[in-house]
């Protein structure tokens, strides 16, 4: 059996795993569905918290991961498809841009869906537990957006999922104008 690995940022409630993730061959979005496990083992992994990613708290020869508790996947690189397992499985799929939210995160990129891009029909039966998002960019409250060539989103942890055109916010635009145009009033300090 191949032990391949591939170097993944994992995203729990309060830290980021960074490390090698085994995967015997397949892509890790087979890993994570994986109904004959609920782990995830994870080599080299350096522990951090979310509030200040770039500080190491552990670092570990080799730990397990219990694979509901993770939000995110996040995969190093564009090599995240297993070149067997993609040759023999192509199916035809539509791609169509997507925004997702899940706790603490933002994760703006691309979906491939088999049907209509229906967020209700994505997060209700066409995918397993993981999503794969790809061409992605992360951004959370630490630091710049992250690149990635795929993140795998738990649906588990999925607030808001939009699926087709998407257009940037005006960033110039503040939390008391936003507040305004929903018909309430700005505190005063």
């Amino acid at each position: 059996m191949t032990t391949d690995t591939l170097r993944a940022m994992l995203v729990t409630d309060e830290h980021l795993l960074v490390g090698e993730v085994p995967t015997h061959g397949q892509r890790l979005l087979e890993n994570l569905i994986d109904p004959t496990s609920a782990f995830l083992h994870i080599h080299q992994v350096h522990i951090c918290r979310r509030a200040a990613a770039s500080e190491s708290v552990q670092v570990l020869e080799h730990a397990v991961v219990v694979k509901k508790m993770l939000s995110l996947a996040v995969l190093s690189g564009k090599k995240h498809e297993a070149p067997n397992v993609h040759r023999l499985a192509i199916v035809e799929k539509r791609s169509s841009s997507a925004f997702l939210i899940v706790p603490g995160f933002e994760v703006r990129g691309e979906m491939h869906c088999r049907g209509l891009s229906d967020p209700v029909a994505i997060l209700s039966s066409e995918t397993g537990s993981f999503i794969p998002v790809t061409r992605a960019t992360v951004s959370w409250g630490c630091g710049k957006p992250l690149a990635a060539g795929v993140v795998l989103v738990n649906k588990a942890y999925i607030s808001l999922l939009q699926v087709g055109e998407t257009r940037k916010a005006d960033l110039a635009t503040n939390a008391s104008q936003r507040l305004q145009v929903l018909g309430g009033q700005p505190r005063e300090n």
